[in-house]
Parts: C-alpha cells; sequence; structure tokens
C-alpha cells in the first residue's frame, strides 16, 4: 500500500478536523468523561486493544470540510433518539444528555493528498461515526440529512476490535504527529491493517461554537492506527543495530 493510502493523516486532515471542533456540540457529562481519560505523553506511539465500539455511522461523499455539518446532525439525531427512549420533555432531554457519549469518530480511507483535482476531492469517500451507549437504538424511519448525491442515511454498526498504535496529540500538532507512524512501523516491524481512525475529544472547559483559534490548536485528539506484526520478522530497528 502506498504512504498516500496507508495513515491519511497529512495537513489537510488538520483543517478538517478544526472545522469538526468549531460545529460540534459540547456533550453532556464532558467533565466526569475528560476526568477518566489517561493522558499519556503527547506525541507519544504506544500499543492498545481498542475494545469493539457501537457506533451511530454514516458515510459521506466529498471534502473533510463536511465535518462540522455531519457530526452536529449525528450529535443532534442521538440526542433527540435517547430523549424520545427517555420520555418527553426535560426529563427526556437531561436523560438523553447524561447517556450520550462525548467522543465523535472519522474514519479515513482515502488520504486527501492523494487527489490533486475538485473533481476528485468532492469524490471523496469517508465515513464519520457518533459513539453511542450500548442501549442505543435508532427509531425507524430516521433519515441522515441530505448532505451529498448519492444521499447516505445513518446506521448501526460495532466498529470492531482492534490492536492498534496510538498517538495522544492536538490539532495543532496531529499534522506532524501523523507522520511519525511511518517510522514507528517500519522501525518495529508492523503494518497497517484498516482505515486509519480519529477520536476527536471536546473540552468542557469552553464552548466549542465559540473557541479561540488557539483552543481550537490545543483540542487533544487521539489518531488510532490499526496495525499488525509483519509475518516475517523484519524491521528498520534491527538492521540499525
Amino acid at each position: 500500500m502506498r504512504r498516500s493510502q496507508s495513515l491519511f493523516l497529512t495537513w489537510t486532515l488538520a483543517f478538517a478536523v478544526i472545522a469538526l471542533l468549531a460545529g460540534v456540540a459540547l456533550a453532556q457529562d464532558a467533565d466526569k468523561a475528560a476526568a477518566a481519560r489517561p493522558t499519556p505523553a503527547v506525541g507519544e506511539i504506544t500499543i492498545e486493544k481498542i475494545p469493539a465500539q457501537k457506533v451511530l455511522v454514516r458515510q459521506v461523499q466529498g471534502g473533510y470540510d463536511k465535518h462540522q455539518e455531519v457530526f452536529s446532525d449525528l450529535k443532534g439525531t442521538a440526542t433527540r433518539a435517547l430523549g424520545a427512549g427517555a420520555g418527553t420533555g426535560a426529563a427526556g432531554a437531561k436523560a438523553a444528555e447524561a447517556e450520550l457519549a462525548a467522543d465523535c469518530v472519522g474514519l479515513y480511507a482515502v488520504d486527501p493528498d492523494s487527489t490533486t483535482t475538485a473533481t476528485a476531492k468532492a469524490a471523496f469517500n469517508w465515513s464519520a461515526a457518533l459513539l453511542v451507549p450500548d442501549n442505543f437504538k435508532l427509531p425507524a424511519g430516521t433519515r441522515a440529512k441530505a448532505l451529498s448525491v448519492p444521499a447516505s442515511d445513518y446506521k448501526m454498526e460495532t466498529l470492531p476490535a482492534i490492536e492498534a498504535a496510538v498517538m495522544y496529540s492536538t490539532i495543532g500538532r496531529a499534522p506532524t504527529d501523523g507522520l511519525k507512524f511511518f517510522s514507528w512501523m517500519a522501525d518495529n516491524g508492523y503494518v497497517q491493517v484498516g482505515p486509519t481512525r480519529m477520536v476527536y475529544f471536546t473540552d468542557p472547559k469552553f464552548d466549542l461554537l465559540r473557541a479561540t483559534a488557539q483552543q481550537v490548536r490545543d483540542s487533544k485528539t487521539k489518531i488510532i492506527v490499526p496495525i499488525h506484526k509483519r509475518e516475517r520478522p523484519i524491521a528498520l530497528k534491527n538492521e540499525k543495530q
């Protein structure tokens, strides 16, 4: 697999993330969720076992600048669905807010730098997902907001459990930090075996809709690269010794 189709973490992605963070509303109970998150050193690659995760997902055709619109629609739909299940009025809304997961996930199968024309960029296909509770159910007849042609509707999926090379980063650092996976995999004898996942964390300390440019740059992200140990025991690190 060529580099342009393996990590999908070039500077173009950073602009997409900025658009996402500017438009995704702060999920409720975020203080508790943020406090529970691990805080490894930013820019450090580690190996994690990522459990299976239930998501509300849709396919998107078009540039990564659609993050804001896509994730806003996903989160609004999930909140309404949870509220309907919990009851009407303020009680239902409060229950939905407390139950909705805070984090959004982008699934990227194409590096935007692999194309150069406006026509090719408009044909990008990628997935936008929202982590939801295990008891989440999508009401029958729920339709996704039309963003492209052909239209794509919501569906429930479970992201499979994976072994992954992961790195906690920030919007400002992500373009450079993402490139570190190339040398890390070569040095340690791993190959990428699936689309890159990008988790976007919200910050309970400020309203993302009114965030300053510096707050956006400092916002936390998690880069997740599915990996598998090479069948042949080859690694650049061994050659250097």
